[in-house]
């Protein structure tokens, strides 16, 4: 039962696979600079990772497909279990979403099927901005727009192998395997180190990186392995529970 859809979500799987095993590559290259610059404005040392090469855009290619196989794993699903109502499937045939609990309601109980326990059941599902499925919601935004544009995810640096810092307020002092984490602008700093700091890098350790979504809604500067575990993570419960609702139901 719903073997199509499940084929789908193991195909988005291997995409991460293959997402991570190029970002994995990416690193071992010399693609990629990492520089310190202080900020004067704002007292604080930003790290800078900049990019040659189309990987970033390569990378993209891959996170698109995962998406859209997600997407379409609850597609499936959908089309299976209104074939089993006796309903009707058609090109307008889709996991229902929404915006907000209204549209929702309205979108799940707009299905063709004549079960109302289906329609029941993808109510509770919540697939909505707020609602108990909000992951399932978020998913399909993001499936929308990559059908629009091209979701190019952001490579930066997250560990500092080591740092040198000369500055008038502390003296000299050398940090090594300094862990960043990103502002609210999505900049990776250092902290405040005092007017006329002097930073330098170990050139000869190289920093981890971390791939992160860019301006995109409401993932902005999220890690993308991350986001993209906890959606395979919604699709299959949201699996499951399609198959526990069709088992027990009478």
């Amino acid at each position: 039962m719903f073997s199509n859809a499940y084929h789908k979500l193991e195909r988005a799987k291997e995409h991460i696979a293959d997402l991570q095993s190029r970002f994995t590559a990416f690193q071992q290259t010399n693609a990629y600079t990492v520089s310190l610059d202080y900020d004067p404005n704002t007292g604080l040392a930003i790290i800078n990772t900049k990019v040659s090469g189309d990987a970033p855009m390569t990378m993209a290619m891959v996170i698109g497909d995962c998406i859209h196989n997600l997407e379409t794993a609850l597609d499936h699903a959908t089309w299976e279990i209104i074939g089993l109502d006796g309903g009707t499937q058609d090109r307008w045939t889709k996991f229902p979403t929404g915006k907000n609990k209204v549209d929702y309601d309205a979108s799940c109980n707009g299905i063709k099927t004549p079960r109302q326990d289906t329609k029941d059941f993808f109510v509770n599902l919540g697939a909505y901005e707020g609602g108990p499925g909000w992951r399932l919601y978020s998913l399909h935004e993001l499936d929308i727009t990559d059908k629009h544009m091209i979701i190019v995810p952001v490579i930066s640096t997250v560990t500092i192998g080591s740092i040198s810092i000369k500055s008038p307020s502390f003296g000299s002092a050398t940090i090594d395997g300094a862990t960043l984490k990103p502002g609210v602008d999505g900049k990776f700093s250092l902290g405040d180190l005092g007017a006329h700091a002097r930073l330098k890098i170990d050139e000869e350790k190289k920093p981890t990186l971390d791939i992160r979504f860019g301006e995109v809604g409401g993932l902005v500067h999220r890690p993308v392995f991350g986001v993209m575990a906890d959606y395979v993570e919604a699709v299959e419960g949201c699996l499951r529970d399609f198959s526990e609702f069709v088992k027990n139901r009478k």
